[in-house]
C-alpha cells in the first residue's frame, strides 16, 4: 500500500509524491484528470506533487531524475517515488490487462536488489536495457522474476540514494515468451494509463501515521 499521510512536526500532512512515467501516453489520463502545471519540459507540478516523463530506459530515467534532483528533493521535498508504466509478464498469474505492484526490482547487470515500500506486493521485476521477448528468454532461466520493464530499477536506485521509499505499478501488455510486437504494446498505452490511474486512485490510505 502507498502511505498517503504523514506526521511532521506534530502536524498531519499529505505525502509529496513524484509520479514517474517513461512515455507521455502512459501519463495521458493522469494529465487530463488533474490540474497539473508545467514547470519544465516533461515535468509537471500539482499541489506540491510532481509528475515526470523521463523517456524510455535507464539512461533517460537517470538523466531526468538527476537533472531535476534539486526540484524533487530540495524545493518540493518529495517523499515518495511511484513509477508507473507498461511491463511484460513472465508468470501465468499476471495476464494481459492486469496490474501489479512490484515487491522488489533487480537489473541484469547489477547484484543490487531494491525492495519497494509496498509490504503487500508479491511480484518481482527485472529491469533490462532492451525489451524482452522470446529471442532473449534465456534470461528468465538466470533471473527469477515475474515482470520485466526498463525503468523501475533506476527509479529505485535514485530513491535509495535519497533515502526515500519507492513503489512500482505495472500494467501488463504482453508475455515475455511471445515475439515482441511494439505496435501492439503502443496501442495499449491509453488503456494502460486509464487502468493505472484507477489503480493509483484506489490504493488504500494507511491509517497509521509515520
Amino acid at each position: 500500500m502507498i502511505i498517503s499521510v504523514v506526521l511532521r512536526n506534530g502536524k498531519i500532512e499529505m505525502n509529496k509524491k513524484c509520479l514517474i512515467f517513461a512515455h507521455r501516453m502512459e501519463a495521458s489520463y493522469f494529465l487530463t484528470k488533474n490540474n497539473w502545471k508545467l514547470l519544465e519540459p516533461n515535468i509537471f507540478e500539482m499541489d506540491g506533487n510532481i509528475l515526470i516523463i523521463t523517456g524510455q530506459g535507464k539512461k533517460n530515467v537517470s538523466f531526468m531524475l538527476n537533472k531535476f534532483k534539486g526540484i524533487l528533493y530540495n524545493r518540493f521535498k518529495i517523499d515518495q517515488f511511484i513509477n508507473m508504466g507498461v511491463a511484460g509478464s513472465n508468470t501465468p498469474y499476471l495476464s494481459c490487462g492486469s496490474i501489479c505492484s512490484v515487491r522488489q526490482v533487480k537489473r541484469i547487470d547489477s547484484t543490487i536488489v531494491y525492495l519497494s515500500a509496498d509490504d503487500e506486493a508479491v511480484y518481482d521485476c527485472l529491469s533490462c536495457d532492451q525489451p524482452m521477448d522470446v529471442k532473449n528468454l534465456s534470461l528468465s532461466e538466470t533471473y527469477c522474476f515475474d515482470v520485466v520493464d526498463m525503468e523501475l530499477w533506476t527509479v529505485a536506485c535514485f530513491a535509495h540514494d535519497l533515502n526515500v521509499p519507492f513503489y512500482g505499478l505495472k500494467y501488463i501488455t504482453d508475455f515475455v515468451s511471445e515475439k515482441l510486437n511494439k505496435g501492439a504494446i503502443q496501442a495499449q498505452a491509453e488503456t494502460a494509463s486509464y487502468q493505472l490511474w484507477k489503480a493509483y486512485k484506489n490504493i488504500r490510505i494507511q491509517d497509521d501515521l509515520v
